[in-house]
C-alpha cells in the first residue's frame, strides 16, 4: 500500500451541483441557465448520469481522472412497501464517459464566463448612456447618487464642523426639492445645486458675498458640470448597487424606474419602491419553482 502524501492526493478540478445547476471550476462558481441546461447539459447526462428515477445530485472530477458522484435513486422500501428517494455514492477512475462529461462542463463554464463578460459590457454601455443622457430617468438616477454620495457627512467620524454640516443639510434638501415635472417642462431644464465642497473651493473665491445657494448661479444643469464630473462615478455606483442586490440587474432596475409613474415622490421613496417592486417579482418567481 502506497504512502499518501500531499503530492499524490487528488485535487478537485470541477464540481457540478445538479440541483442548483452550478459549475465550480478551479474555485470559481458559475450559474447554468435553464435554457443551456435544457438544451446542452441535460440531454448529455441522460440516461446514464441522470434520469427520472436515478438523479445526479453532485459530480466531482479530480486531476487524476477519477470522479465521485452523489446520486439519488427512487427505490422501493420493502419494509414500508413505499417508494422513496435514497442517496448513494459512486467512485471510479479513468472512465471515458466521466471525462466526456468533464469536458462538456468545462466548456459550459467558459461559455457562461464569456456570456457574463459580454452582458457586463452591455450593462456598462447602458449605464454610461443613462448617466450621460439627460432624461427623467437620468435626473432621478443622478439625484439619488448625489444624496447617497453625501451620506458620509453625517457619520460620527466625518470630522466636519456644525457650520459645514448645515450647508450639507441645505444641499440635500435642495436635491430633494427638485421636481420631476411640475416646474420643469423638459429634463434638460432641471437645475442641480452646487455642492458645499465646490461652493467653498471654487465659487466662493470669486463670489465671497454670496451665501450658499442664495443665487441662481449656484444651480447648474445636468448636461454640463454634473455629467463631466460625476458620470464615471454614477456608472460605478449603479453597477455596484446592482451586484450587491443580486439577482437584481441593471436592466430590471432601469425598466422598473421607467415604468413607475411617481414623479412627485422624494428620491429615497421612489428608489425604494422600485427595488421593492422588483424584489417582489423575484420572490414570486422563487415561490413558483
Amino acid at each position: 500500500m502506497g504512502i499518501l502524501t500531499e503530492s499524490n492526493v487528488p485535487q478537485l478540478i470541477l464540481q457540478l451541483n445538479a440541483i442548483q445547476r452550478q459549475i465550480n471550476y478551479r474555485g470559481i462558481t458559475r450559474e447554468i441557465s435553464d435554457t443551456y441546461w435544457k438544451d446542452e447539459i441535460g440531454p448529455r447526462l441522460y440516461p446514464n448520469w441522470d434520469s427520472d428515477k436515478d438523479k445526479l445530485v453532485q459530480l466531482n472530477y479530480y486531476d487524476n481522472g477519477s470522479f465521485h458522484a452523489k446520486r439519488r435513486k427512487f427505490v422501493k422500501n420493502f419494509s414500508t412497501n413505499q417508494y422513496e428517494w435514497k442517496d448513494y455514492e459512486m467512485e471510479a477512475y479513468e472512465v471515458e464517459e466521466a471525462k466526456e462529461i468533464f469536458n462538456l462542463l468545462k466548456e459550459a463554464f467558459y461559455l457562461i464566463d464569456s456570456v457574463e463578460k459580454e452582458n457586463f459590457q452591455k450593462e456598462l454601455a447602458n449605464a454610461h448612456y443613462e448617466a450621460s443622457n439627460v432624461s427623467w430617468f437620468g435626473i432621478r438616477l443622478v439625484r439619488q447618487f448625489l444624496l447617497e454620495d453625501s451620506d458620509w457627512v453625517f457619520l460620527p467620524d466625518s470630522s466636519i464642523t456644525e457650520e459645514e454640516k448645515e450647508l450639507w443639510l441645505k444641499y440635500r434638501q435642495a436635491l430633494r426639492d427638485i421636481p420631476q415635472i411640475d416646474t420643469y417642462v423638459e429634463p434638460t431644464d432641471v437645475l442641480f445645486p452646487l455642492s458645499p465642497r465646490d461652493y467653498n473651493i471654487f465659487y466662493k473665491i470669486d463670489n465671497p458675498d454670496e451665501e450658499y445657494l442664495s443665487t441662481p448661479n449656484q444651480y447648474l444643469k445636468l448636461s454640463g458640470y454634473f455629467v463631466s464630473t460625476f458620470k464615471e462615478r454614477v456608472v460605478q455606483y449603479l453597477l455596484i448597487k446592482q451586484s450587491i442586490l443580486n439577482p437584481l440587474n441593471y436592466k430590471s432596475y432601469a425598466d422598473k424606474m421607467r415604468s413607475l409613474d411617481a414623479p412627485a415622490l422624494d428620491t429615497e421613496t421612489f428608489i425604494d419602491s422600485v427595488l421593492a417592486s422588483v424584489q417582489q417579482e423575484i420572490d414570486q418567481e422563487g415561490e413558483g419553482e
